[in-house]
């Protein structure tokens, strides 16, 4: 007998989905992931697993309140609201939102990539260009 399944990780975040023998359902799992036995396909961009169940990821309403700042180290770019906490990371690196708003504030110029990429969440990207003040 065939059974749908998710191969997940210790945070809940659905790694692969698919159809196999229910004899090999253990193989699914390797040596870091478990396996949940599900009626059907599971969009691993919209759920995530909680204690053996599936639930729906939650929405992030953040908006930039700007997308180019000067790299002066003093202009800045707030996202929010975040949910807390959150971690965001920006170019690699990072950082704990702990009340709701993230500030961008730097002195080299370029774009700079704002990622939220919480089990909880969809993954998001949000943009901002620093540049040369005149």
């Amino acid at each position: 007998m065939m059974k749908h399944y998710i191969a997940y990780d210790s945070e809940g975040r659905i790694h692969r989905s698919g159809i196999c023998a229910k004899s090999d359902l253990k193989l699914q799992a390797g040596t870091d992931l478990s396996v949940l036995v599900v009626d059907d396909r599971v969009d691993d961009s919209k759920f995530y697993v909680v204690d053996g169940a599936i639930v729906e990821k939650g929405t992030i309403v953040a908006t930039l309140d700007k997308e180019t700042i000067y790299a002066d180290g003093v202009d800045e770019a707030v996202l929010s609201p975040l949910p807390v906490p959150v971690t965001v990371w920006i170019d690699g690196e990072d950082v704990l939102v702990e009340d709701g708003s993230f500030e961008l504030s730097v002195n080299t110029v370029g774009p700079y990539h704002i990622v939220v990429d919480d089990v909880r969440y969809p993954r998001m990207v949000w943009s901002v260009n620093a540049v040369e003040v005149l």
